[in-house]
């Protein structure tokens, strides 16, 4: 459980690091910070899934059709502040 409590802990100071950094402008950091962020919540997602043993009862699919769904918002969010296309 220590290892759960610290991916969360650290995922949510990428997370407000990566606001932080947008608002100074550092965007290359601002994209670092979110993707670290959105790799720990996976990890801890995926490490919560197998400990608890429901990998079955939650379909991988619906959690990345989640994952994609956020980050197309992300990259229109980016889009929108920056004025700039990104795909």
């Amino acid at each position: 459980m220590e290892n759960f409590e610290f991916l969360k802990e650290r995922a949510k100071e990428f997370w407000e690091r990566g606001f932080e950094d947008f608002e100074k402008k550092r965007l290359n950091l601002s994209a670092f910070d979110f993707e670290q962020a959105i790799q720990m919540w996976v990890k801890y997602l995926g490490d919560a899934i197998l400990l608890q043993d429901i990998f079955q009862k939650i379909s991988v699919k619906i959690i990345l059709k989640k994952i994609v769904e956020n980050c197309k918002k992300f990259l229109k969010f980016l889009e929108e502040k920056i004025g700039e296309k990104f795909i």
